[in-house]
C-alpha cells in the first residue's frame, strides 16, 4: 500500500511478553508503544506550510512513537497497520 500526500504507513510492534529476567508479562491491558514505518508518502519529507524540506529523514523499517487514536487502522491479508500523517510522530529510531 502507498499512502498519498505527507501520510506514513506503520505496523505495530507487539509489545514484549518477558523481562530480560525472564518474569512474563500479561498481554492484557497492554498498548502497542512502537510502531515500524512500511510504507512512506511521496509528500511526507516536505513541510507543505512552509514548503522545505523537513530535518527529519523517514526511512521504511524506522522505529516511530505516535499518539495513540492518530490516524487510521486497517487490516490487510491478516496483519494490522495504521495510515497516519507525518506530524503525527513523535520520536523516531533508526534501530530495528
Amino acid at each position: 500500500m502507498i499512502p498519498n500526500d505527507d501520510r506514513v504507513v506503520l505496523k505495530p510492534i507487539p509489545p514484549e511478553t518477558k523481562t530480560k529476567t525472564g518474569l512474563i508479562i500479561p498481554v492484557e491491558g497492554q498498548k502497542v508503544v512502537l510502531w515500524e514505518v512500511v510504507s512512506i508518502g511521496p509528500s511526507s519529507q516536505e513541510c507543505k506550510t512552509c514548503k522545505t524540506k523537513r530535518d527529519t529523514k523517514l526511512e521504511v523499517g524506522m522505529l516511530v512513537l505516535i499518539n495513540e487514536n492518530a490516524g487510521m487502522d486497517y487490516e490487510d491479508e491478516g496483519e494490522q497497520f495504521r495510515i497516519i500523517r507525518f506530524s503525527d510522530i513523535h520520536a523516531y529510531d533508526h534501530k530495528k
